[in-house]
């Protein structure tokens, strides 16, 4: 009985450190303002891969530098990309912007009031259950469900007299 009572603190442990250590990376930027994105595309593979979620560190008054990681929105997407040029124009600084696994740069120029924030750091494939999980989320709590249930009746045994 205590075998399987220590089985269970073990399998509990487990997932909760499964669980909470992704979610602390990723809630506690917030406390210094920053802010997490879901990447949905590869252009910046093999840097950042697709699927990841990366924090990103509003722009404040920080020099953005040649090879920076930069946040800008372009129509009605965020874009992740890598400053590829920095040049003066009209008295405005303004950059190139090209993602790691694109062939060609884009076709924005960027001004400095376009760019939102800089790269920090990215945690793989953790984006991919969050967009699985917003798309599908009456089966996630469905499973969630499910696998609470199943993990509280592991340790209880059927007795028959």
């Amino acid at each position: 009985m205590r075998r399987k009572r220590y089985l269970k603190d073990k399998i509990l442990f487990g997932i909760l450190v499964v669980l909470l250590i992704p979610a602390f990376i990723v809630i506690f930027p917030y406390f210094f303002g920053w802010k997490s994105y879901v990447v949905t595309s590869g252009s910046m593979q093999p840097t950042i891969g697709e699927h990841s979620t990366v924090i990103v560190k509003p722009k404040e008054e920080e020099v953005i530098t040649l090879g920076d990681i930069v946040l800008f929105q372009y129509k009605d997407s965020y874009v992740l990309h890598r400053v590829e040029r920095i040049f003066v124009e009209e008295n405005k600084v303004k950059y190139v912007t090209k993602g790691d696994d694109n062939p060609i740069k884009d076709n924005a120029i960027l001004k400095e009031k376009d760019i939102l924030g800089t790269y920090q750091y990215h945690l793989p494939f953790i984006g991919g259950t969050i967009l699985w999980i917003q798309e599908n989320f009456l089966m996630s709590v469905f499973l969630a469900f499910i696998f609470v249930k199943s993990f509280f009746e592991l340790g209880k045994k059927d007795y028959v007299k």
